[in-house]
This record gives structure tokens, sequence and C-alpha cells, in this order.
């Protein structure tokens, strides 16, 4: 099912709007204007929308799967009503399996849109908030290491202070 959602995701990002069509053209088919390469750079939905739409989906997905005991099949019983084909050359309900599930069961939503590429970005915001909490741990190590060394400067002054000299 996760995979059918984002495959359905990635379906709609790569359409082109209605609105890109030509000119009303005799000869022309409404499907040749979205081949178009001018419009090629144009997001019918914003990443960050499909991302945050991802993250929603695999949300609730995981939600059901913690309280319903037919979770699978449920959901293969739900994509066959809507997805039912009289073809039998397999069909994206087919995708609704053991290892789809135990993925939906185990892993963060986050990186489940990751590792589809449907958040590309969001990765890049987890690699920089670790860089950047390594960094920040770093730095506290450093300066803890810098205040023991100051201590211990200090009780050395301290000793030396407290010890007469001998004659």
């Amino acid at each position: 099912m996760i995979l059918l959602i984002l495959f359905s995701i990635f379906v709609y990002t790569n359409e082109k709007s209605i609105s890109n069509l030509h000119e009303a053209d005799d000869k022309a088919k409404p499907s040749d204007s979205l081949k178009n390469d001018a419009f090629d750079d144009f997001e019918v939905i914003p990443a960050d929308y499909v991302c945050e739409f991802c993250l929603g989906v695999i949300k609730k997905l995981k939600e059901r799967q913690s309280t319903e005991p037919d979770f699978e099949q449920n959901m293969k019983e739900e994509c066959w009503k809507h997805n039912g084909t009289d073809c039998d050359d397999g069909n994206v309900c087919e995708l609704i399996n053991k290892v789809a599930l135990d993925r939906l069961r185990n892993d963060e939503p986050e990186k489940i849109c990751i590792d589809e590429k449907i958040c590309p970005d969001k990765n890049k915001e987890i690699k920089e908030q670790q860089e950047k909490e390594r960094k920040e741990k770093e730095q506290e190590a450093n300066r803890k290491h810098e205040e023991e060394e100051r201590k211990k400067a200090e009780e050395i002054e301290k000793l030396k202070t407290e010890v007469p000299p001998r004659a």
C-alpha cells in the first residue's frame, strides 16, 4: 500500500497542468501539449506539500496498522475495491505484502518518505541537524575539557601557595 500511495504521489507530481495546453488546434491532441519541454520545471504540486502529504499518509497508515487486527486484509480489500481491473496483468494492490507492512511497522514516516525520494529536502535537513548536534556535542566536550584543565591549574597554584618554601 505504501508503494501504491507513493506511486500515486509520483504520478501526480509528474503531471502537467491543464492550463499548459496549447490553444485549440484541430489536429493537436491535448496530450501533445503535455510533452512541451517549456514546462518541464513547472511543479503542479510543490514538493514540500507532497512531502507533508506523504508523512501524513504514512502516519495515518501506522495508526491504522496498530489498531486494526486485520489491517493487511482490509488494505487489500480497499485497494481492489478502488483499483480492480479486468486485466490479469498484475495490479498495484499486489504490492501490499508482508515486507511493505513490516517496513510500515518498523520504520519512521520520515525514513520511508526519504527512502522513496518523496522528501529529498527532508533528508538534507536531517543530515544538517545531525551535523549541528555533532558539532554542539564536540564543543561541549571541549568546554568540559578546558574547564577541567583550568581547575587543575588552579589547584596546582593553590598547592604552590599553601606549601611554604623550604629553607
